[in-house]
């Protein structure tokens, strides 16, 4: 099956020339970072933000696969809430957190994976630290792995959108998904990182250099903004500018045929 439309998302506006700031179909099969403060609240809104626009595409008919990995219970409720309100129908809604937690049908559960990443919906995986640390990380392993094996089964011909966003820092664990960072463009699979923790991030040499998007929202600790600025490789006293206020943002994103651009955004 083809698709209809673009899945491009709004970033935000940049505010120097009151543009949107668009990160691009394209441009996402490249992945990012999404650096967002350090509480579940601004985890919920910072996701809904990216994902809900993708959402609204999937309810206008527009086909692509979403799928959302979440250790914040929050996220998970919100984004079904937003797919009912957008009139996503309820077929094209997977919620694999049961089928995963009983490690009883991996079959199953791969097919319905593969499914969405021909014709399209919404999966999510809610994998939170209210379960069993050894269930969690089963939960979360299971997928990834289940996940990467489907994206390198598809046939050129049902390389719809893929999307995935991931709130974890096991997908840095993940073998599989070192693959899917690595050649997830020749597969139309971007992925987004929602990130609190920098210096874990930091740790991995292998993920960062296959990310080529970066949106990191303001910080008021000054240790914070120094961590941000090594990771995204910009100076530190850029996000202690006069523009850098709650609710703005630093981007450095991917365009084809221009390259990467930088600009201070607020929020979309």
């Amino acid at each position: 099956m083809t698709h209809s439309g673009k899945f491009d998302i709004t970033l935000g506006t940049n505010m120097i020339t009151d543009t949107k700031v668009v990160l691009s179909e394209e441009g996402r099969y490249l992945h990012e970072i999404l650096a967002v403060p350090k509480t579940n609240s601004d985890s919920v809104v910072e996701t809904l933000q990216r994902v809900e626009q993708d959402i609204e595409k999937l309810a206008s008919g527009q086909v692509a696969g979403i799928f959302i990995l979440s250790e914040t219970a929050e996220v998970i409720e919100e984004l079904l809430r937003t797919a009912r309100k957008h009139g996503v129908e309820p077929k094209k809604i997977y919620e694999l957190t049961p089928l995963l937690s009983r490690f009883d049908d991996p079959n199953k559960t791969s097919n319905i994976i593969s499914k969405v990443m021909k014709d399209g919906g919404l999966v999510v995986v809610e994998a939170t630290d209210s379960m069993e640390p050894f269930f969690k990380n089963r939960i979360i392993h299971q997928f990834l792995q289940l996940f990467s094996t489907s994206t390198f089964q598809r046939p050129t011909e049902q390389r719809i959108p893929v999307y995935l966003t991931i709130q974890s820092s096991a997908a840095f664990q993940s073998q599989e998904m070192l693959r899917v960072f690595a050649l997830g463009r020749s597969f139309h699979v971007g992925i987004c990182l929602i990130i609190d923790l920098f210096q874990d991030y930091n740790q991995n040499k292998f993920v960062l250099p296959n990310i080529r998007n970066y949106t990191a929202y303001y910080h008021e600790d000054p240790a914070d903004r120094e961590i941000i600025a090594k990771l995204l490789r910009v100076e530190p006293h850029l996000l202690g500018s006069d523009y850098f206020k709650p609710g703005t943002a630093y981007c450095r994103y991917y365009e084809p045929h221009q390259g990467v651009r930088e600009c201070i955004s607020i929020q979309p």
